[in-house]
Parts: structure tokens; C-alpha cells; sequence
């Protein structure tokens, strides 16, 4: 009797209670929030803020409207600044 150990809990059977809350609580959630909206009649939703936007008018194509190749060239580390290619936010 003296060189008993004290048995280990098992943690297997806590994580499976609470699991088995977790599921159990959604699926009740589920079925009350359903039986709620199926005693309900439905409502049309609200109408849209701006209902008729006027469209613009189209534009005879010419040299602002034509689309241009872009003029840089190289990566996007040459686009911005010259820390990149200076390297003096380089510790060291």
C-alpha cells in the first residue's frame, strides 16, 4: 500500500465533454435561429441609396484616350527611391 502511485487523470474524456458542448450548442443555435425565421414572413429588402446613376457618354477615341506604353523601365526598386540601390538602410 505504500509504494502505490496516484492514478493519472485521463484528459481524453475532459476534451470529448467539451467538444461534444461545443458541437451540441452550435447545432442548437442552428435549429432555434431556423424555427425563429420560419414562423416569420419574409420582408423585401430596402431599395438601393442611388437608383438610377447616370451613365457616361462615350468618347470618340483619340491621343488622350489611346492607350500609351508606360515610359519606365527596369524593376520596381528603380520606380521609388534610392535607398534600394544605396543599401543605407542596411545595418553594417
Amino acid at each position: 500500500m505504500e509504494n502505490e502511485q496516484p492514478r493519472r487523470r485521463r484528459t481524453g474524456r475532459t476534451v470529448a465533454l467539451i467538444a461534444a458542448a461545443a458541437v451540441l450548442g452550435v447545432l442548437a443555435g442552428t435549429v432555434t435561429g431556423y424555427a425563429v425565421q420560419l414562423d416569420r414572413a419574409p420582408t423585401p429588402l430596402p431599395p438601393l441609396a442611388q437608383q438610377h446613376l447616370p451613365a457616361p457618354k462615350p468618347v470618340a477615341a483619340d491621343d488622350a484616350t489611346t492607350p500609351r506604353p508606360r515610359t519606365t523601365s527596369g524593376g520596381w526598386r528603380s520606380a521609388g527611391g534610392t535607398r534600394a540601390s544605396t543599401g543605407s538602410w542596411r545595418s553594417g
